[in-house]
């Protein structure tokens, strides 16, 4: 049996969530990858949920358009958390963290 799907963008950041055990979590956040700049889990991620991927859509085949990156997520059981992204460039660290994005998550049996 499967769950239900909830999406989120950027808006949505810092608005409590509360999922069942089961229900996908998506995660839209704008990007572009020819900058360097890709959003990248920011805190391991405990085990109440599982990543499920993470696929890239573009917006247009112009070099350089961006898209969208979207994150999915189950939750897996019942307890609380928060889900937390940066944008970024991996190979400069921290310090170039350009956003970041978070939703406190709260999942029932």
């Amino acid at each position: 049996m499967s769950g239900a799907q909830l999406t989120l963008t950027e808006a949505d950041d810092g608005k409590s969530v509360e999922l069942r055990a089961g229900d996908t979590l998506v995660v839209r956040l704008h990007e572009n990858p020819t900058t360097g700049f890709r959003w990248a889990l920011d805190d391991p991620v405990p085990n109440i949920v599982r990543v499920r991927g993470s696929e890239y859509l573009g917006q247009s085949d112009a070099v350089g358009s961006g898209g969208d990156v979207l994150w999915s997520l189950e939750a897996v059981m019942p307890g609380k958390t928060q889900i937390a992204f940066k944008l970024w460039r991996h190979w400069e660290g921290d310090i170039s963290i350009r956003k970041r994005f978070a939703v406190p998550l709260s999942i029932k049996a």
